[in-house]
This record gives C-alpha cells, sequence and structure tokens, in this order.
C-alpha cells in the first residue's frame, strides 16, 4: 500500500522525548535537533530515519529531562594559573589594584559547567525506543494517508479509463464520417465521379496519418500499470509521476494526430484528470 510522505508522531523513554515532522520533498532530507549528549548517536539517528522514512523532508526533536541544569565546578587548576597571570600583570605594570574575587571568577575558565547527564548507554537505549516508537506513529499516519490518496486516485483512474475508451470507440465513427465526407464531395459529379476504389486508398491514407491505435493501446498499458503501481509496498511516487508524464506525452500526440471535436474533448478531460493526479502523487513516498 503506498504512503504518503507528511506525518507526525511522538514517542517516549525513560524521561527521553522524541517528536518526529514529515513533509513531501523530491528527495530525502532531514533537520535534526538534539542535545548535545546525544551528539555521539547522531550517525545512527540519520541511519535509522532513512531507513524507515525513505524520502520526504524529516525533522526531528529530541529532549531529555534536566539536559538545561548545570551545576558550577571549581577548576581550582585554572584558578591559581589566572592568580599568577595577574599577579605577574600587576608587578611589571605596577598596578596597585587588588586582585579581587570577582575579577578572578570573570575568567570563564576557572568555573566549568557539569551537566547532569546520565549514563550515556542508558540515554542512548531510551532515546532509540524513543525515536522508533515515534516512526512508527509516523509511518501510521503516511499510510492512513497513502490510502486516501489511493481511493482518490482510482477515482481519477476510471474517468480517464471512460475516456480513453470513448475515444477508442469514437475512432471507426471517424473513419466512416470521413468516409461519407468524400461520397459528398463527389456526389456533384453524379455516378462517374464516384470511385469506390479511390475513396477507399483515401480513406486508406487518412487512417494511416490519423491513426491513434498505438497511443490509445500505450496510454492504457501506462494506465494500467499506474494503478498496478497503487498497491506497491515500495516507495513508487517518483515511478507514479513517470507514468503520468508518459500518459501525458501519449494524450498530447493523440490530440494533435486526430483533430476530432469529439476525441479533442475528451483529451483534455483525460489531461484535467492528469493533473489532479499529478497533485495526489507529488506526495505519494
Amino acid at each position: 500500500m503506498i504512503q504518503s510522505m507528511t506525518g507526525y508522531g511522538e514517542g517516549e523513554s525513560g524521561g527521553v522525548h522524541c517528536e518526529i515532522k514529515t513533509l513531501n520533498h523530491r528527495f530525502f532530507t532531514m533537520s535534526l535537533k538534539i542535545p548535545d549528549s546525544l551528539t555521539p548517536y547522531e550517525d545512527k539517528i540519520r541511519k535509522m530515519l532513512k531507513k524507515t522514512l525513505m524520502r520526504g523532508s524529516v525533522f526531528l526533536k529530541i529532549k531529555t529531562e534536566n539536559e538545561e541544569k548545570v551545576e558550577p565546578v571549581l577548576d581550582l587548576t585554572q584558578a591559581k594559573i589566572y592568580y599568577k597571570l595577574l599577579e605577574d600583570i600587576k608587578k611589571k605594570f605596577a598596578f596597585k589594584d587588588k586582585i579581587t574575587l570577582e575579577l578572578l571568577s570573570s575568567f570563564k575558565e576557572v568555573f566549568k559547567e557539569k551537566k547532569n547527564e546520565r549514563n550515556s548507554e542508558v540515554l542512548w537505549r531510551n532515546a532509540k525506543k524513543a525515536i522508533d516508537t515515534a516512526i512508527s506513529k509516523v509511518i501510521e499516519e503516511r499510510k492512513k494517508e497513502g490510502a486516501a490518496i489511493r481511493k482518490h486516485c482510482l477515482v481519477y483512474v476510471k474517468r480517464i479509463k471512460s475516456a480513453l475508451a470513448f475515444i477508442k470507440k469514437r475512432i471507426p465513427s471517424k473513419l466512416e464520417e470521413e468516409k461519407e465526407r468524400l461520397r459528398r464531395n463527389l456526389a456533384p459529379f453524379g455516378n462517374e465521379g464516384v470511385n469506390e476504389k479511390r475513396i477507399e486508398e483515401e480513406i486508406i491514407l487518412f487512417a494511416d496519418k490519423r491513426n491513434v491505435q498505438e497511443e490509445c493501446t500505450r496510454l492504457g498499458d501506462h494506465l494500467s500499470k499506474f494503478r498496478e503501481t497503487l498497491d506497491a509496498d515500495e516507495p513508487c511516487g517518483k515511478k507514479l509521476i513517470f507514468l503520468i508524464q508518459e500518459m501525458n506525452r501519449e494524450a498530447n500526440t493523440i490530440a494533435s494526430k486526430a483533430r476530432d471535436g469529439g476525441i479533442s474533448e475528451s483529451i483534455v478531460n483525460i489531461k484535467t484528470e492528469l493533473e489532479d493526479l499529478r497533485e495526489l502523487v507529488e506526495n505519494v513516498r
């Protein structure tokens, strides 16, 4: 069953919350917003998203409890180094200013921030569970929307099939009309002017020049392939777009060769349905 490229899902495990949003895109792109404690696992996260979501723009956001809470830690070694440097400067330039605690603590290296991070392996295990849950929910939404897209596509496919059937039925009638037109044109010349052999030759020339049977057959084949692809489990959005392009090409050829009002009207309807189809499948994974 086809999937759309739009979806949303959330997951949580052990204080790790993951949020994933996906939108349609021609290729696969991703944007991650993760805490520093998960940076070592960024490559694994990217591979998880690529393997499961495959196509579209993916936005992932992870938050962990107490990730922002920090506690200051005195780096006594750095404090001594800065104090000595300040003493040296004071002696060299004969400054009378006192080296105060306020001055010494202004150097950011003296007080470092120690993050309240949990064990790395435990954190990753919980993050992976949260990501898996969010991905599953995204895929579930994608499948639901994919089913809706498929339903709408089948309506357009049915309309195109009906219009194509009219064109196929119209072709023999067009030949008969051409034959009658030739007879009417020759009628003023009496029986001597009506040369059945000549009329048949003209009909053959007309049929060869205006023959769109091959185009109709190819259009029908593309339509059948499109219908089959709608039930594919693998990503097929690009293939569906390609088939629509091919059907458009055949429709244009039929319109230019047939030069018939009824056929032209059917082709306009077909191209309208194809445009609606294209807008739908642009969101198919």
